[in-house]
């Protein structure tokens, strides 16, 4: 084994490929493999996404066994080889714009005192918008100055229909 002091990630073994993770350059490859770069590529994917699917159901039924079997015991933890199963509790808060106003009224908040509950909302669903615009409450001039659309372009796999 070699070590690699050049800082750069070390190349992904997948099949007959060599990978670079951070750019998906195919460094190696083995034509011999009887498929073009394209087809094998698509053939790892496709391999990798069914194990990481079947894995992701394995995982997720052995999690809420293990939270059952915490909970049935009554013990927040217990550590095994393995690792501590734990059960943990979070509070999520969130704050509903709908309620805004009610609440303005109910405390008679000043308007800049709204103002300043408007200032931390930080996104607008642009879908409602466009469903204001629809019906003629917004027009649409405004809604267009309010959206920002972004494109972005990532990679899907398709299985084949069988």
């Amino acid at each position: 084994m070699t070590l690699d002091h050049s800082g750069a990630p070390p190349a992904e073994q997948a099949g007959e490929l060599s990978i670079d993770p951070e750019t998906g350059e195919v460094i190696g490859w083995s034509a011999a493999a009887g498929e073009d770069q394209l087809t094998a590529l698509a053939r790892i994917c496709a391999e990798a996404q069914a194990a990481m699917k079947e894995q992701e159901a394995v995982y997720n039924a052995a999690r809420a066994a293990l939270q059952r079997l915490l909970e049935e015991s009554g013990r927040r933890a217990a550590p095994t080889p393995y690792g501590t199963p734990t059960l943990r509790t979070q509070t999520r808060r969130s704050a509903r714009p709908d309620r805004v106003l009610d609440a303005v009224r109910r405390f008679e908040l000043s308007r800049e005192q709204e103002q300043l509950i408007w200032q931390t909302a930080t996104a607008l669903d642009a879908k409602e918008l466009d469903a204001l615009t629809q019906a003629g409450a917004l027009p649409a001039d405004a809604v267009e100055a309010l959206v920002e659309t972004k494109q972005v372009a990532f990679l899907q796999l398709v299985p084949p229909e069988r």
